[in-house]
């Protein structure tokens, strides 16, 4: 079984990186300055703080008390009581209590962990999405070109009286549209960009540029689904461990719920009381038991109800585990339809393409010719289309590789220590 004690990431940059910003060196700044990442470090912190108080409770805690009598007690010359006593001390619930604390500890690691891996796949994703639109601008650029001259070249056949209106009026709107759809693709990369860098911790001021060029290659990092069986991959799944940690934490509170019959030791240093009688300065050694007589059944009923509790992580255990097996059977068969979808277009871009060679090899005249332009504009439309597909395939084996366990190991590690 895994015993997280620390997060390593690999490879962190000691000096801050110079924009443009690539894959690699946004996620050492996640990993650094991220503030997802410094919100799931300080929950670590904060477990490993009520772990040292559990480890500070392994010596009894005592305590001083004294009082003193304005009036002098009859029969003593003494005026005051001085006691050091130790609080009630049940050294198994001492040691009960460390080994809870380290294992909540062990949960806020590998919950903070999943933090991680949620937060390198946003980034993942942020890249191939600059990539793609970065692509669609220019290919939208060639597109406007497109319908502008189209545009242009039924002017003027309207003119000469071999074009309708409707036919102009319709280049027109297409134009239009194809501007709209240009400047979208713009504010769209800059939001990107602009959110991406806030995520990243980045200042507002100046705006960062991010080199998004081939992202999928550094985000999917040759990655193969079908390489680790689904065995081998559900037994090092964050899920699983923490799953583990929850009943090995309950199976430890039943046992803290029967350490609750064990009495607690008494131990006590004072002198005797002015009031007793007793005209003695010397202090007083005694020793003794705390033991419940009656509490209504109630710490019987606490093991019962933990062992209920344990029973309950163990039925739940096979339907986690269907639910991630369910998880990964859906995210491969969206990547085998992602996979469809772009090859899909890729088909339909080949024979767009061909098609416009095909049109421009036919023109005889000495103008540029409109149906020459529509298969072009064809082409152009296929390629976006074949852009956004290719975007979508990188994604659902993005999400393969996140569910596997793959994106946050190539970036992160655990170290041992002793938990």
């Amino acid at each position: 079984m895994l015993i997280a004690g620390a997060i390593a990431p690999f490879a962190c940059a000691a000096t801050e990186p110079a924009p443009p910003l690539d894959f690699p060196a946004c996620v050492d700044l996640m990993l650094r300055q991220s503030p997802l990442v410094k919100s799931g470090e300080l929950g670590v912190t904060i477990e490993r703080l009520g772990e040292s108080d559990s480890r500070a409770k392994y010596l009894p805690q005592f305590s001083l008390s004294t009082r003193y009598y304005l009036d002098q007690p009859e029969g003593s010359d003494q005026r005051y009581t001085l006691a050091f006593v130790v609080d009630p001390y049940n050294p198994v619930e001492a040691h009960l209590s460390l080994r809870a604390r380290k294992l909540l500890t062990r949960t806020a690691v590998l919950a903070h962990l999943q933090a991680i891996a949620t937060g390198l796949q946003r980034v993942a994703e942020g890249f191939l999405d600059l990539d793609a639109l970065a692509r669609m601008e220019a290919i939208e650029s060639d597109l406007r070109q497109a319908v502008e001259r189209r545009q242009a070249a039924l002017q003027i056949r309207f003119d000469a009286g071999a074009a309708s209106e409707p036919e102009l009026q319709a280049a027109d709107q297409e134009v239009q549209i194809v501007r709209l759809q240009q400047a979208r693709s713009t504010a769209a990369r800059q939001a990107l960009a602009e959110n991406l860098a806030a995520f990243l911790g980045l200042p507002e001021e100046p705006p960062v540029s991010f080199q998004a060029t081939g992202a999928e290659l550094p985000v999917l990092g040759g990655f193969d689904p079908a390489a680790r069986p689904w065995a081998a991959i559900r037994a090092d799944s964050l899920d699983r461990r923490i799953q583990e940690t929850q009943r090995e934490l309950q199976a430890l509170r039943i046992t803290a719920a029967r350490a609750a019959f064990i009495p607690d030791m008494l131990v006590g240093l004072q002198t005797p009381d002015p009031l007793s009688g007793y005209d003695d300065d010397s202090f007083f050694l005694s020793v003794g038991v705390d033991i419940p007589l009656w509490d209504g059944l109630g710490r019987a009923r606490d093991v019962t109800r933990q062992r209920q509790a344990l029973q309950r992580l163990e039925a739940a255990d096979g339907l986690q585990a269907a639910d991630a097996r369910a998880r990964w059977r859906a995210a491969e068969d969206a990547c085998r339809a992602a996979e469809i979808e772009w090859r899909s277009a890729v088909l339909q871009e080949n024979t767009a393409r061909a098609k416009s060679r095909e049109a421009e090899q036919a023109i005889t005249t000495g103008g540029a010719d409109t149906a020459a332009l529509s298969a072009r504009i064809l082409w152009h439309q296929a390629r976006l289309l074949a852009v956004r597909q290719q975007c979508a395939y990188a994604k659902a084996r993005l999400q393969l590789r996140m569910l596997s366990g793959d994106l946050l190991n190539s970036y992160c590690t655990l170290k041992a220590d002793g938990l």
